[in-house]
Parts: structure tokens; sequence; C-alpha cells
């Protein structure tokens, strides 16, 4: 796409929406057409968005303790798998699934974090992600894990045609904004079958307020 067509309609999202009290996202909605999602494998898309998104997810590890002090330097959270055990009933698991956005895992003990907490977390879709790099061997530094985590999105087109993909907020400036939707849109269209034939329309909105068409 056209970047200045992408910085207009960014511009026209950011004017037409109304002021909050709290910093709003940018996101993309992304709709696709001549796609029969019932006869091919789910599409998927992992996304290193360029400028980053300007957000600080709360991250939450499982570690063993080689690796513990890392863990706690890095994330928000660690978790030392001989603890495990003392997320022992439903409720418990639930609030920490709810409390933070993403969780990452050492490897060597993802048996354990699927046994203990899987059955929360995946419906959720909040089990450590390999290709995000949710996932980490032993011994590596995990500061720029943490970094890299924060810039990643995951797009897997399953079953409704439609992405719904956050791309930065308003603190952002409009040429940073528009050159993530532009990285987003031409790795997505390069994983469609059909390529940019696939894609039916393109609206860019900030989380309160109307839609912008791209495409």
């Amino acid at each position: 796409m056209d970047k200045k067509e992408i910085i207009n309609a960014v511009k026209k999202a950011r004017e037409t929406a109304k002021k909050r009290s709290f910093t709003q996202s940018f996101d993309i909605s992304v709709n696709y057409k001549e796609i029969d999602l019932k006869k091919i494998e789910p599409i998927e898309v992992v996304l290193d968005m360029p400028k980053g998104l300007d957000r600080k997810p709360k991250i939450c590890a499982f570690v063993d303790k080689s690796m513990i002090v890392k863990a706690k330097d890095a994330f928000d959270l660690a978790i030392l798998k001989d603890d495990f055990s003392k997320y022992n009933t439903p409720k418990q698991i639930r609030k920490l699934a709810g409390e933070y956005d993403i969780f990452v895992a050492q490897g060597n003990i993802m048996v354990d974090v699927a046994k203990y907490f899987g059955k929360f977390l995946a419906p959720r879709n909040k089990m450590p992600n390999p290709k995000l790099g949710h996932i980490f061997p032993a011994d590596i530094d995990l500061k720029p894990i943490a970094e890299k985590i924060a810039r990643k999105q995951y797009v897997k087109i399953k079953k409704a045609p439609v992405t719904h993909l956050l791309v930065g907020t308003e603190k952002m400036s409009d040429e940073d904004i528009a050159e993530n939707i532009n990285y987003s849109i031409d790795s997505i269209i390069s994983h469609l079958p059909g390529g940019k034939a696939n894609i039916k329309s393109v609206y860019v909105k900030l989380t309160m307020g109307p839609v912008v068409r791209l495409m």
C-alpha cells in the first residue's frame, strides 16, 4: 500500500475518535475473501512490529532454580517449578491467567507447565507459544527476550475470515503506526494462498473511534 494513504487514514482515525482518559490502541481489521478455511490448514503469521507496540505486557515466567534469578529480573512474575503444586485450585490459576497478558517458560519444564496450568491457559490462548519466542532454553539472557515479546503479534486465520490486530497506541506517531500497518498487511498477504486477491477490505480505528477504510 501507499504509505501516504495509510498515514492519511491513521490521521483521520485519530481526528475522529473521542478523547479518553486512557491511552487508546490503534487496531486494524483485515477481512478476507475467496478462502475456504475448511479446506486448508490454518494460516499462521508471526509479526515483529518494526516500530514496536508502545506497550509493556505483564509477563509471567515458569522456570526452574537455574533461571529463577534471571526470570525475576526480566519478567513481572517468575514461578518456580517446585512451587507449581501450590497452584492447586482452579480459582488460583484463573486469577493468575487473568492478571498476566503473556506466559513464557523454560523449555525443559514445559511438560510440567502443561500438566499444572494447561487446562486453564490453553482456552485463553495463553500457553507459552514457541512461535512467539515464549519458550526459551536454560542459560540465556532473558531481558532481550522480554523486549522482543513486547513487539510480537500472532495472527491465526482458522475459522472466521477476519483478523483483528493491534498495531500501536495513540502515543505513537502517525508515521510509526503507518509503518506497522504496512508491514502487517504485507506480511499477511505473503502468507495467503491468493496473495492480495484474498484481501476483501482493511480498516483502521482507535479503541473508541469509528473505523476508517484503508483498502
